[in-house]
């Protein structure tokens, strides 16, 4: 008996050793039928992952389809179709995917598909509403996204593809602790399930591994690497698989071959506006080169970017930057000035300055470009330094001319004008009405020559400061009235009317002004007005601002037309006015009139002009003391 209980508990013992490593076989082959599972899951993710590519690219499709025919509801249902489908594919695949590294690349196919899809429906609404301008754009940045839907889902195919490496490791490593316990139940166990259980393991692993090393060959750069045959003709969802990975292979090959294509067009198309760009700055240089004015070009914080010949042979040095190069006139040329212009796109201009023995008239103006938003850039100044020094010699000439010119005039003038006047005063003269109006027309010539000789005198002791003034305070109103009452002899020989017009509340307004050359402003506009209007008047209004009064002079003349408005106040312009009007005269009475105006700290303005309408013009004077409101 107790050999047979030993026997018993050998037995036994046998039996449980069996039952044990029957036990731990048939762990290792849960966990091979467990690996084996992954790797079919792994084949139908990746079977999955191809079908979001194919089905993004039918998404695009459909939408340049939609988007044509925006009202026909069986492209949208087309369309909405797509989208639930790939909203149904990514539901799947959110459960599926179990590798770390292919989540992370699952999460970056994904995103790339929603934004994808969030530019289709933005464009699918713009056109539902009509707006169809970005269309275009839209399905230009689809099927860029596109591409990079294609390239995500390789990634994330190879990850998978990867991943199967790790399990290939693990099946390989159950089947070594199966082949050791397989050895020890070879006696007690069928031989054939373990050499079944390794066949079957080899024989699925074998695809997935040519699949694998395809994949490496292809991100090392062989774009020439193909699918086995074997692997395209199986039935199986292998087959399909790989079979998907060619698509895939061509697709990627296609679109490498696009952008080689595209980057050769660039490249080309850079070298031919490089070309043209290269020509058009030879142009340019050729172009200011051949300027006879000086050429500066100034980028926005006023550095020197280029200039010509003529400007350099005014530069001491040639490291001199234009700012202290300004510093070298007088007055000097005002930098900041210029770039604060630049900014609120105005011109700058310098009438006169000196650089040595030469004077310059310095402009600049801003360099504008046009971007596609339509607003516009300032990205420089352009700076002309135009030589008059050859110019100001013959108006200084000129001037002195005038001058000498005037004074000896005006002596003969002024015995012409007053023995006129006592022959008038003649009886001989006075009975014969023929030679009182001979007489008559020497006299007004007279007078009219010695106001132009007296304008000649005033302007050069005007520019050459020779004029003291005699300020005391005036009473405006009562002044103009005065001073019109002087002309109005002419007003009443063209039967035109003078009026006056001071508001209610306008008051007794003084200002500090020289009475003659006061009366010489007025008189100089409202003779101008009386000119140049040959029916209706002038009318003569105030009004009085904060620190300043203005007077505005309204006549119903010939008015100004809008290209001689700029040379009004120019001296010796007179305009086609002339021309039209029975009078004539210096051109200088309202150059004059401004000059007096601003010596006495206001101006004088054109306020508006019709031709055929008249003309507004205003005298704007500092107020002085205001006696009574």
């Amino acid at each position: 008996m107790k050999g047979q209980g030993i026997r018993n508990r050998l037995i036994g013992s046998f039996f449980f050793v069996i039952a044990l490593l029957a036990i731990l076989n048939a762990s290792l082959f849960f966990v091979q039928v467990t690996l084996i599972g992954r790797y079919q899951d792994i084949t139908d993710n990746m079977i999955t992952e191809y079908q979001v590519i194919t089905t993004t690219d039918n998404l695009v499709s459909s939408f340049n389809e939609a988007v044509k025919s925006i009202q026909d509801p069986q492209q949208m249902a087309k369309y909405d179709a797509l989208l639930q489908e790939i909203d149904t594919i990514f539901a799947k695949l959110n459960t599926t995917i179990v590798s770390e590294t292919s989540k992370a690349a699952y999460v970056g196919l994904r995103n790339t598909v929603q934004n994808l899809i969030s530019g289709l429906n933005s464009g699918i609404e713009e056109a539902k509403t009509g707006d169809i301008s970005n269309i275009n754009t839209d399905y230009a940045s689809a099927l860029q996204k596109k591409d990079f839907v294609h390239q995500n889902g390789a990634t994330l195919i190879f990850d998978e593809l990867d991943y199967t490496e790790q399990i290939q490791a693990a099946i390989a490593y159950d089947e070594r602790m199966s082949e050791i316990f397989g050895g020890l139940l070879i006696f007690l166990l069928s031989v054939g399930a373990v050499i079944y259980a390794i066949f079957f393991s080899k024989k699925l692993t074998a695809p997935f591994m040519n699949l694998t090393k395809l994949a490496k060959n292809i991100a090392g750069g062989d774009l020439d690497a193909t699918v086995d045959a074997d692997l395209l003709t199986a039935t199986d969802e292998v087959g399909s698989l790989a079979n998907s990975f060619n698509i895939m292979l061509q697709s990627l090959r296609k679109n490498i071959y696009e952008l080689d294509s595209e980057k050769k067009i660039v490249e080309e198309k850079v070298r031919l506006r490089t070309r043209e760009l290269l020509e058009e700055r030879a142009q340019l240089l050729a172009s200011i080169n051949g300027l006879s004015l000086g050429f500066i070009l100034l980028d926005i914080g006023g550095a020197m970017l280029l200039s010509n010949r003529q400007a350099q042979e005014l530069f001491p040095s040639g490291d001199l930057t234009f700012a202290s190069f300004g510093k070298l006139f007088v007055p000097s040329v005002d930098v900041g000035e210029i770039n604060r212009l630049a900014t609120q796109k105005q011109s700058y201009e310098l009438q006169e300055a000196k650089l040595e023995e030469k004077s310059f008239r310095i402009m600049a103006t801003p360099v504008v470009i046009s971007r596609p938003d339509n607003e516009d850039e300032i990205i420089g100044s352009v700076v002309l330094l135009e030589d008059i020094t050859r110019e100001k010699m013959l108006e200084q000439s000129k001037n002195a001319f005038l001058a000498i010119a005037a004074h000896e005039m005006r002596t003969p003038l002024t015995i012409i004008r007053g023995n006129t006047e006592l022959l008038l005063d003649e009886p001989f003269v006075t009975a014969n009405a023929g030679f009182k109006g001979s007489i008559e027309s020497i006299l007004r010539s007279a007078i009219r020559l010695l106001g132009i000789v007296n304008d000649f005198l005033d302007v050069q002791n005007l520019e050459g400061g020779r004029v003291s003034l005699n300020i005391e305070p005036v009473d405006i109103v009562a002044f103009l009235t005065e001073a019109a009452h002087d002309i109005s002899v002419l007003t009443q020989q063209k039967g035109l009317t003078l009026v006056f017009h001071t508001p209610p509340d306008f008051g007794t307004v003084m200002i500090n002004v020289d009475k003659y050359r006061f009366q010489q402003i007025i008189t100089n506009i409202l003779g101008n007005a009386i000119h140049y209007t040959e029916h209706g008047g002038i009318t003569v209004s105030f009004q009085r601002e904060e620190k300043t009064v203005k007077i505005l002079f309204a006549d119903t003349g010939i008015g100004i037309a809008p290209e001689e408005q700029g040379r009004l106040f120019k001296k010796f312009e007179t305009g086609r006015a002339f021309i039209r009007s029975k009078e004539y005269g210096s051109g200088l009475g309202l150059y004059i009139a401004r000059f007096l105006a601003r010596l006495l700290g206001g101006d004088l303005t054109l306020e508006k002009s019709e031709v055929g309408k008249g003309s507004v013009f205003c005298l704007t004077l500092p107020l002085g003391d205001v006696a009574k409101k």
